[in-house]
């Protein structure tokens, strides 16, 4: 029985869908023991804002069994849409979404989408609609489990970055994608986000990680306008993922601490063991995605890891 999912989304939910206060304690949202499940395009599939959750985690709370699998993949969409240049069709968040929940039985599931849905072109009202279903699918998914469901807001497209090297395109183009992208992109993920914080009242919680990301940009370009996070506007560095940790954490009452090395190392290598795991545990239609251990095996080894961290 899921006694807790998370769900945060790049997208919108429903008005039916009762909420509570986006100040909760962290208590309130993950319980000790719970399993986390995050969900996500390729952003997540790096992993690094979720193994820094994690790291922060485990260095606070060494004793609870609290579990954080990254299920993230590459190229995925919320929506089931994909700009017609791309190698391969993008794959769809809803054709496993029943198995994410069914194989793993989070407790908390993270969703991140946003990134691909806009499929790189000008604000299309189609491309929208076909964007708040798949979210509203999704959310529907975690609801019928019991869950709760937290949204986050999009990361921003990092225009400047794509400028530099000549990648973007005028509206009149014709043709968009993840290589040639439309200059005002970000406005598309803007008008997304925006409508996401007005579903506050609707859902669980709405946690805004567009705002703090447009502004940490802002500051260290300030003083050094060559500061860059990400070298195409959509994949971000440390520096972006701590930013998304950060503004989770911040949500969930908890401020970042100095993790030892010795706890981030192991977090890691146990992160990144259990995501390649869960990726074929579960199953997806994504091609050139390395196959993870069977899922026994990856849970054991996980915890060995993080249990060697309590040993004198």
């Amino acid at each position: 029985m899921l006694r807790t999912v998370v769900i945060a989304l790049l997208g919108v939910v429903p008005g039916w869908m009762l909420g509570i206060s986006a100040s909760q304690t962290i208590a309130d949202v993950v319980e000790p023991g719970d399993r986390v499940v995050f969900m996500g395009d390729s952003n997540t599939y790096a992993g690094h804002y979720v193994n820094e959750i994690a790291a922060q985690w485990k260095a606070r709370f060494s004793e609870q069994e609290t579990e954080f699998i990254n299920c993230g993949l590459s190229s995925e969409t919320a929506c089931g849409l994909s700009e017609p240049a791309h190698p391969f069709p993008r794959p769809n968040a809803q054709e496993r979404i029943d198995r994410v929940i069914g194989k793993l039985k989070p407790d908390v599931l993270v969703i991140c989408y946003g990134m691909n849905d806009g499929i790189y072109h000008p604000f299309d009202a189609l491309r929208f609609e076909a964007y708040q279903e798949g979210i509203r699918a999704l959310v529907g998914k975690g609801r019928e489990a019991g869950a709760k469901v937290i949204l986050l807001t999009p990361p921003p497209f990092d225009t400047p970055a794509v400028r530099k090297r000549g990648k973007l395109r005028p509206r009149d183009a014709g043709e968009f994608n993840w290589m040639t992208i439309y200059e005002g992109y970000d406005d598309v993920l803007k008008r997304y986000s925006q409508w996401i914080l007005e579903q506050a009242s609707a859902v669980d919680q709405v946690i805004d990680i567009r705002t703090p990301f447009v502004e940490f940009l802002r500051e260290r370009r300030q003083a050094n306008s060559e500061y860059g996070m990400t070298g195409d506007g959509i994949h971000f560095n440390r520096d972006g993922h701590r930013v998304i940790a950060k503004e989770i954490l911040r949500a969930w009452d908890m401020d970042l601490v100095e993790v030892p090395d010795s706890i981030r190392s192991k977090v890691e290598q146990s992160q990144f063991i259990l995501r390649d795991s869960s990726l074929s545990h579960v199953g997806h239609q994504r091609p050139g995605v390395k196959p993870g251990l069977p899922w026994a095996e990856a849970q054991r080894r996980s915890s060995e890891l993080l249990n060697s961290l309590e040993s004198p």
